[in-house]
């Protein structure tokens, strides 16, 4: 039997991150970590009309990404940061 584990993280990108946000931007982001069976982990991430999909291997490593071609904000690498210790 398969038993996922989801958890959800809101980050306000102003206090978690310290990033300017610029008037009329969402200025929160929600992350969710999804602890796979196989030991990966995906993190998706939702910030206003967008969404990113990063998947982990049990090692920690991003092996893939939706859509790979999209550019990523910066910010989405400090926010993977605030969970890297349970990418592993």
């Amino acid at each position: 039997m398969s038993t996922t584990t989801t958890r959800r993280i809101d980050i306000d990108l102003r206090r978690d991150l310290g990033k300017d946000v610029p008037e009329g931007e969402p200025a929160t982001a929600t992350l969710e970590l999804t602890y796979n069976d196989d030991g990966g982990r995906t993190v998706s991430l939702d910030y206003g009309q967008e969404e990113w999909v990063l998947e982990f291997d049990n090692q920690g490593r991003c092996v893939d990404r939706d859509t790979p071609t999209r550019p990523l904000p910066g910010w989405v690498s400090e926010a993977v940061e605030l969970v890297k210790g349970e990418l592993r």
